[in-house]
């Protein structure tokens, strides 16, 4: 029995990593090594991290889940749970009882995926919330960073949502229950309020292995359009210093352009000025939401023209090899869904990927910026070039028989 610290710094933990990966390089090849992450869904993803970058061979490593995080997604789609069981427990039952539901679970594969997202090199940026304040990735020197390229296990996405989980995590707490309740309102906090659209930043979306074009927002590149400044004088979430008088947000751009001018076909045009796009491993989000699932009821129209609903009938699994998209018209929308399970979502796409999101071209008059996240790691992004989702590997996970 190894334990571990996933941050991997401690002497100690170097030297048990070592001696871990060599206890599994000898196991036979029918035998796999229980690893079980104790943490939120960041921490199982760390766990993955630490091994692959010590080498284990983890065709050989089975990954369990002890949720002690908020959301748990990643614990309630592999059946452990919403949150961590009381253990020890009396006579130390609560733990017996887990290292035989581990000892006893079914072996699932499971899909691991990876998010490159590039920013223009002059005046593009990326910023996250580290101890409650905004700062922006630099390498040595100050310099910007201007590419992140990260490891994808449950989703990512772009727009509101994504400053929803932004803002919570400036006043995230140690309480499973007052952050539930704080991230409600924080997406309370949202409603009516004006951020950027997909259309304000994406110029479209493509599925490289197939040259499926996914969608596009009318938008050619050189395009005039109208911009308008960010006024929005209720968000606490600024520009930095030297950004906030010069961030321009992409308000028209409507119709599409002349043919000979863009060869933009007349179908694949994104119907809604949508607030966010969502891009799912995993049929649970934002803590419990299988909204892929939800979004097949009559009132849930397509997301663009050409692609009717019968084509995006396959349902979401991580390990089918396939991402689902999808989008929010709406910020009112998305709470309804997310609180009360409507169902509101708009599908988009299901496919294997690789996927291309290209945003509009940044210049010294015209710039934009927006929101991300993957898997809960939450950014600010100014003036964003291309982001790339494709597939990475398979692991293997237990899965347990509780339900989310």
């Amino acid at each position: 029995v190894y334990h571990l610290n996933v941050s991997g710094t401690l002497r100690e933990d170097k030297s048990a990593l070592k001696a871990f990966r060599r206890d599994v390089s000898k196991t036979p090849e029918n035998v796999f090594t229980r690893v079980l992450a104790a943490g939120g869904d960041g921490t199982v993803m760390g766990c993955v991290n630490l091994l692959r970058k010590e080498g284990v061979d983890l065709h050989k490593v089975v990954i369990g889940h002890i949720p002690y995080g908020t959301g748990n997604d990643f614990a309630r789609v592999t059946g452990w749970g919403v949150k961590a069981p009381s253990i020890p427990g009396h006579n130390n039952k609560g733990i017996n009882d887990l290292i035989e539901q581990w000892l006893q679970a079914e072996i699932s594969d499971f899909d691991l995926w990876r998010v490159a997202f590039t920013v223009h090199k002059t005046y593009g940026s990326f910023w996250n919330v580290i101890n409650r304040m905004d700062s922006m990735l630099t390498r040595k020197g100050r310099k910007a960073i201007a590419k992140i390229d990260v490891p994808m296990m449950n989703y990512f996405s772009m727009g509101l949502e994504s400053k929803i989980g932004r803002d919570f995590e400036r006043r995230r707490g140690q309480s499973q229950f007052w952050n539930k309740l704080r991230y409600g309102w924080e997406a309370l906090r949202q409603i009516g309020k004006e951020v950027p659209t997909v259309k304000d930043y994406l110029s479209n979306v493509t599925e490289t292995s197939t040259n499926e074009l996914i969608f596009h927002t009318a938008y050619c590149e050189g395009q005039s359009g109208h911009h308008d400044e960010d006024g929005d004088d209720d968000d606490d979430d600024e520009a930095p210093k030297g950004e906030r008088n010069r961030i321009l947000r992409g308000r028209g751009d409507k119709g599409i352009p002349d043919d000979k001018a863009c060869s933009l076909p007349a179908d694949r045009l994104l119907y809604d000025d949508a607030v966010s796009l969502d891009v799912l491993n995993i049929p649970s989000f934002a803590g419990g939401n299988d909204i892929w699932s939800r979004a097949d009821h009559w009132w849930n129209r397509p997301a663009v023209s050409g692609r009717g609903k019968d084509k995006l009938k396959g349902a979401g699994s991580f390990s089918d090899g396939k991402l689902e998209l999808l989008t929010y018209k709406d910020m009112l929308s998305f709470y309804l869904d997310v609180a009360f399970k409507i169902g509101n979502a708009r599908r988009l796409y299901q496919g294997s990927g690789p996927f291309e999101f290209n945003f509009k071209k940044s210049t010294p008059t015209k710039r934009y910026y927006t929101y991300m996240q993957v898997d809960g790691e939450y950014f600010k992004v100014f003036n964003p070039d291309k982001a790339v989702v494709k597939f990475d590997q398979k692991i293997r996970v237990m899965l347990g028989k509780q339900k989310a």
